[in-house]
């Protein structure tokens, strides 16, 4: 049996390697763009933006309305908060009788929630309602 030629073999690891690299180029980063809408949330750089003052209920109804397979959100706290890289809206039903608040949590200020990355929706409303939770933008000087 006759050996195969050098210039096959190099064909052979050259036509492998590219369907490789196109493999892992085609893996998707982020959500894939199947519906109506699709919404980029954060800066250029990937810098968080900040939600209202009052937007973080918002925020989260607007998530949850949209439903877990349709967003990736990166969600900061704060700005010294360590990012948490798959936000998903708590699910807590608490029932209190009676809160005790001390004077230093009353003083304190409201935390300052930032958060970066995609949502999706065939809703435009449900779109909006996400966009609520966000400051106007500021104009650009």
């Amino acid at each position: 049996m006759k050996t195969p030629s050098t210039f096959i073999i190099f064909a052979v690891i050259a036509i492998a390697a590219v369907l490789i690299v196109r493999a892992i180029a085609k893996k998707p980063h982020g959500l894939p763009r199947d519906k109506n809408f699709f919404l980029e949330i954060g800066k250029p750089n990937g810098d968080f933006v900040d939600l209202k003052p009052d937007g973080k209920p918002k925020f989260d109804t607007a998530l949850k309305a949209l439903g877990e397979e349709n967003y990736k959100i990166r969600y900061k706290p704060d700005a010294t908060a360590t990012p948490i890289e798959d936000y998903h809206p708590p699910n807590v039903a608490l029932k209190t009788d009676k809160v005790t608040t001390s004077e230093l949590a009353k003083n304190e200020p409201p935390g300052d929630p930032r958060a970066t990355k995609q949502a999706k929706s065939n809703s435009a409303k449900e779109i909006q309602d996400l966009l609520d939770a966000f400051p106007s933008p500021s104009p650009s000087p």
